[in-house]
């Protein structure tokens, strides 16, 4: 029996290291939501600001928290100039709104205009929206140089 465990924990940890990238980004997705979640929480039911304000800080908080995981455990950025990290975070929250935009797409048109479950549309949009950050993320925010 541990020689089975051995074998899959060694397999494990090569696929582990083969997807390090991936398997970060997915980690740290999870902590940015929880983000979010915490963060609205706090003001809208805490602090009881309103929910559309409530939303744009929890938002502002979790994309900082994306574009600071990404770019130091993620893609690990090595830019050093104030210049260009403050065009890196410009180009990270850029293409977050082009994703952000192409999710309201998707939702309108999935829910809106074709009239599918709301709910399901918005299962395949974030898909979609997270599969479309990895890659903005690695080709064009933190492209190594």
């Amino acid at each position: 029996m541990r020689k089975t465990f051995e074998k899959y924990y060694q397999l494990a940890l090569k696929l582990a290291l083969k997807y390090k990238e991936q398997l970060l980004y997915i980690i740290f997705g999870v902590v940015t939501t929880i983000v979010n979640f915490v963060t609205y929480y706090v003001c809208a039911r805490l602090l009881l600001i309103g929910i559309l304000v409530s939303t744009v800080i929890a938002k502002f908080f979790s994309l900082m928290t994306a574009y600071l995981t990404n770019r130091t455990w993620v893609f690990n950025s090595n830019k050093t100039q104030k210049s260009k990290i403050f065009r890196e975070c410009l180009t990270f929250y850029a293409c977050r709104g082009v994703s952000a935009l192409l999710d309201f797409v998707i939702m309108y048109v999935g829910a809106v205009w074709l009239g599918i479950n709301d709910l399901a549309v918005k299962i395949f949009a974030t898909i979609i929206v997270i599969i479309l950050n990895y890659i903005m993320s690695k080709l064009i925010v933190f492209r190594k140089d």
